[in-house]
């Protein structure tokens, strides 16, 4: 069995809690989709973790990518409004822990008796497309006007993605197997014609409507007639949110950037995508 873990943000009680719970569901090996660090102030702690965790498959994320620019371009980073926050971020980071995530790949893929499992960080490497609603900023309109379940999210999303003729071509194009991904921090699961497209949610900043932290377990099943067949198993997870509130007013983040303390906090006690409505206003 697999869990799948993306987009830890920093968060380490987050990460600690899903690897305690991916190891009671017998997960054996890990698969990891960047956005490790970032935006709480345990940069660190996570990323020397997820250098020691055994039988473990990683790739870098957008986060990764933005800690490159900011060590080409330090100076400029330092006084850009929407990257001051990343740049307290670098500076946290011990020079073995960054290069590390730095130097991850951007994409893997593993052999499984079930077959080939992708690890990519976002959708878009597998559909061009952009699928309106599958958009966080998108999903929490959504949800703060009409509330729905989970469930219904995944009904929802199915009918967006297969509606368009456009992504069933892109669909059909790829290789019969599971393509992982997160970056939305929206836990998604979707079948179609033996292609898996799975989303485990956001481990440490989630955007669904639900504080804890989630991950997914991906499960190759025998099947009577032969061969294997993949469950799929989304889970969230409870854990200490006090002590990431705690070591952020001790890590002096809330006084060099009360504006964005601000926004990282309310997203953090909501899960709503206050982070992106933010960003997007600021532009």
């Amino acid at each position: 069995m697999y869990a799948i873990i993306s987009d830890i943000h920093g968060n380490y009680p987050a990460f600690t809690a899903v690897l305690r719970d991916a190891k009671a569901q017998d997960a054996e090996q890990l698969l990891l989709l960047g956005d490790y660090t970032n935006s709480f102030p345990f940069q660190n702690e996570v990323v020397e973790t997820l250098r020691s965790l055994p039988n473990a498959t990683a790739i870098h994320g957008n986060h990764e990518d933005y800690l490159v620019k900011i060590h080409d371009t330090a100076p400029t980073m330092r006084t850009e409004k929407n990257f001051t926050p990343l740049y307290w971020s670098y500076e946290c980071h011990s020079p073995e822990n960054y290069a590390y995530i730095t130097e991850l790949p951007e994409t893997a893929k593993v052999s499984d008796k079930a077959g080939i499992i992708y690890l990519a960080h976002e959708l878009q490497t597998y559909i061009p497309s952009r699928v309106l609603y599958l958009d966080p900023s998108e999903y929490a309109d959504l949800m703060r006007n009409q509330p729905f379940t989970f469930d219904e999210y995944l009904t929802r999303a199915q009918e967006w993605l297969l509606g368009s003729p456009k992504i069933i071509n892109a669909l059909r194009a790829l290789p019969i197997g599971v393509y992982l991904f997160g970056h939305s921090h929206i836990p998604l699961h979707i079948e179609f014609e033996g292609r898996w497209l799975i989303n485990p949610g956001s481990c440490g900043f989630t955007s669904d409507f639900d504080t804890r932290a989630a991950y997914a377990l991906l499960d190759p099943v025998p099947i009577n007639s032969g061969g294997f067949k993949w469950r799929v198993i989304q889970r969230h997870v409870e854990y200490d949110m006090n002590e990431v509130i705690l070591a952020i007013n001790k890590s002096g983040f809330p006084e060099k950037f009360p504006e964005w303390n601000h926004i990282f906090l309310e997203q953090f006690l909501q899960g709503d995508d206050t982070f992106s409505r933010y960003i997007h206003g600021a532009n």
